[in-house]
């Protein structure tokens, strides 16, 4: 609504320009000083009532413009709305080295807000399991990894869209030939599903 401030400012000013210079106009106003108080009245009620009229259609079409803007906002926002698996681990590996680290499964595919309420309430995780199984599997053809020291990133089509798959190890990195090991390897994953708006 603060977007419209500035119309409906606007539009105060002008509709109450249009009231002083539109309700009694001068050379009505000498004609109306030879009719009787009662027609002056008459006169003067049936034009404040045209200027509301004018005022209120004013006001509904901002509310319109405002409304709209409003459903623009939230189908943006819908958008941008993914479904995303993230999961952490922390365990101890040999009995001295920590392992500690982060995992990601995101789904980049539009959904409608009834999609990702009824995805959030569903305890299905098949989908979850198939990519982290492509992720962990080293066959070079079957995914796009671009490793940093203590990461690795994999992108490739499926469940609906572009898949995007995260694994970042925090500590105990050296221990892996590959950071996605470090989640493969974990006797435990704390996973959540969760709606990421960017």
């Amino acid at each position: 609504m603060s977007d419209y401030l500035p119309v409906i400012i606007g539009l105060y000013v002008f509709v109450s320009w249009i009231v002083r210079a539109n309700v009694v106009p001068f050379n009505e106003l000498l004609e109306a000083e030879k009719k009787s108080h009662h027609d002056v009245e008459l006169f003067l009620t049936d034009r404040v009532n045209e200027l509301e009229g004018v005022v209120k259609g004013l006001g509904d079409e901002v509310k319109g413009l405002a409304l709209a803007k409003s459903n623009d906002n939230a189908v943006a926002k819908q958008a941008k709305t993914f479904q995303a698996w993230t999961g952490t681990f922390d365990y101890i590996m040999f009995g001295r080295n920590r392992v500690e680290g982060y995992v990601e499964v995101l789904n980049t595919a539009e959904h409608t807000q009834e999609e990702n309420e009824a995805w959030i309430a569903s305890t299905e995780t098949s989908q979850r399991d198939k990519y982290l199984a492509n992720l962990y599997d080293n066959t070079p053809h079957r995914k796009i990894i671009r490793p940093t020291k203590d990461s690795c990133y994999m992108e490739w089509l499926g469940w609906g869209a572009s898949v995007i798959c995260r694994v970042n190890v925090y500590e105990g990195r050296d221990m892996f030939s590959r950071a996605e090991q470090a989640a493969e390897k974990a006797p435990k994953i704390e996973w959540k599903r969760r709606l990421i708006t960017s």
